[in-house]
């Protein structure tokens, strides 16, 4: 169960959001009609959700970022050798479960799942897998 309490939090602060812009609405314009406004962020959210891609770019630039580079020939073959591991593995113990407003990547390895990223609105967020909960 601790490993869903991202994605839980995330849902949460979905529907919260939902019903931070219906009290907005209501205090603006008494008595308007809320629901187009609700629909056209549900939309918004449906329409912008990261694709499994784009989980799988933003990933492999968190973790291209924290690589420290030198430019001889021999460390560009050896990043050259890693990245295509590396893209491997993303491919295969990497998945994408789409909750079709919100988005989440999660990796899978021997007994375990963790929450590795969070899409949303077109973004995508890296999460600090590797604490313990």
């Amino acid at each position: 169960m601790d490993e869903y309490l991202i994605e839980i939090f995330c849902v949460l602060a979905f529907l919260v959001t939902i019903g931070v812009i219906d009290f907005v609405t209501e205090k603006i314009k008494p008595g308007m009609r809320r629901w187009p406004v609700n629909l056209a962020f549900i939309g918004l959210a449906i329409a912008t959700n990261p694709s499994a891609s784009d989980h799988r770019e933003a990933i492999a630039l968190h973790f291209q970022s924290k690589l420290s580079y030198t430019d001889d020939k021999a460390s560009a073959a050896a990043r050259g050798l890693a990245s295509a591991m590396f893209e491997k593995l993303l491919t295969t113990m990497v998945k994408r479960e789409n909750f079709i407003v919100i988005s989440f990547s999660r990796i899978e390895m021997e007994d375990q799942s963790k929450c590795i990223s969070v899409g949303v609105f077109g973004n995508v967020w890296i999460t600090d897998f590797r604490k313990s909960r």
